[in-house]
């Protein structure tokens, strides 16, 4: 199957569906009439979202590239347009292309071989920076997380193993 290309994107975000506790997460990415919806775990939208952060600081850093400024009008929700490509990530990796000045973010279908590519979302620095900094807000707004023993503190109370020595086994 030849990969999606996306890009250069319009719009990438990050979205969350449902309840704290019970909500699934995607990144959306499109450009006109294409667009594609990439299921993935709280934790690998997190770890994206490191990825682009060291990535973006490498290339300032080490490159001397000129630091960019956010731009947020790629967060915007895309428009009522049905997916061209929709499936949920089994890997995520990032590239960058110095004559374009552009990063890559290479997405593998969770059941895909290794290393395949199923879509690549193609988006300025300035658009991943905003981007990164969407997915740290969208995993935020969910469950605060407990001090002491760092799991999540639902509505109805929290039982920490850490203030009262022991956790309740479920069976």
């Amino acid at each position: 199957m030849k990969p999606y290309v996306f890009g250069p994107v319009t719009w990438l975000t990050a979205v969350a569906q449902g309840q704290p506790g019970q909500r699934t997460f995607y990144v959306q990415a499109g450009k006109d009439d294409l667009m594609g919806r990439f299921w993935l775990e709280k934790e690998q939208l997190l770890a994206l979202a490191t990825g682009i952060d060291r990535l973006l600081a490498a290339l300032e850093a080490k490159r001397g590239i000129v630091p960019v400024r956010e731009d947020a009008s790629c967060l915007n929700p895309a428009p009522d347009v049905p997916p061209t490509a929709e499936f949920k990530i089994g890997q995520l990796s990032l590239a960058y292309d110095e004559g374009q000045d552009m990063v890559a973010l290479l997405l593998g279908e969770l059941d895909a071989p290794d290393d395949e590519t199923a879509a690549t979302c193609w988006a300025s620095r300035a658009q991943m920076r905003a981007f990164s900094r969407r997915i740290v807000e969208v995993c935020a707004a969910g469950r605060p997380v407990c001090p002491l023993c760092s799991g999540p503190v639902n509505p109805e109370g929290h039982i920490c193993p850490r203030s009262n020595g022991h956790r309740e086994i479920q069976v």
